[in-house]
């Protein structure tokens, strides 16, 4: 069962996104979309030429919704991007997975995917600044599964740099699933440090840090930050470095 959450401005890490829609028949299309973004807290941009199928569908019946797929269904997300509407109708029959018809739109709900972000459509801007798709999102959906993981305990946690400089001072914070929380404070006061933590950047000179009551010295770091999400507040768009580390 999905339970109904609030709508953010950024789908981030960019995961891979499945555009549902309605063919003419009432029959199923899905699409793999490589490209889109929010606009903002209630607005979707999906770059898709007017030449796929779902986009005639999307102005046809004024409505779609965007998935996200997750790693239990990565064959049938590649099947839904290799294989066009145009040729084969039936493929979201092929492959084996179910639907329910939103209420809010004329879409499907594919039930087997973790998330479901409900779109009117707006408008389809084509021009050479144009982004494609933009839709309204009226309703976003996760299962409830996922929402119960993702607590976060940080129990007396001290850090250093150097034996003579303590940057982050006993700290304890508790954040539930879904909650958000503002670190606030001076520049220098550990705010960005205390963030490095949780995915082991750092690891902590005292107390502990825990994701769902296990500590995350008993994880990888590669385990971590392929969950972990971070938008630093600089942005590095003009290199790439590839540095080769040793597992922990």
């Amino acid at each position: 069962m999905k339970q109904q959450i609030k709508t953010t401005e950024a789908i981030f890490p960019m995961p891979v996104l499945l555009i549902s829609t309605f063919n003419e028949d009432g029959s199923v299309d899905v699409m793999n979309a490589a490209w889109g973004t929010m606009l903002d807290r209630d607005m979707v941009a999906l770059n898709l030429t007017e030449t796929h199928k779902t986009v005639e569908n999307i102005k046809a019946r004024k409505g779609f919704v965007v998935h996200i797929a997750d790693a239990k269904h990565v064959v049938e997300a590649d099947y839904f991007g290799v294989v066009s509407g145009h040729k084969e109708p039936e493929k979201f029959a092929k492959s084996g997975m179910t639907y329910t018809s939103s209420d809010l739109v004329d879409a499907p709900i594919i039930n087997e995917l973790p998330v479901a972000i409900e779109c009117a459509f707006v408008e389809y801007q084509s021009d050479d600044t144009g982004l494609g798709v933009i839709g309204k999102v009226l309703r976003t959906s996760v299962e409830e599964a996922i929402m119960k993981d993702g607590r976060i305990d940080i129990d007396d946690v001290s850090f250093s740099y150097n034996e003579n400089t303590e940057v982050i001072d006993h700290i304890s914070l508790h954040v539930e699933p879904g909650e958000k929380i503002a670190v606030v404070g001076p520049s220098g006061g550990g705010k960005s440090t205390l963030c490095q933590l949780i995915p082991r950047f750092y690891d902590v000179t005292d107390g502990s840090i825990s994701i769902d009551g296990q500590d995350i010295r008993s994880v990888t770091k590669t385990s971590l930050h392929e969950n972990i999400g971070i938008v630093q507040q600089e942005n590095f768009y003009n290199f790439r470095v590839t540095v080769p580390c040793r597992e922990h």
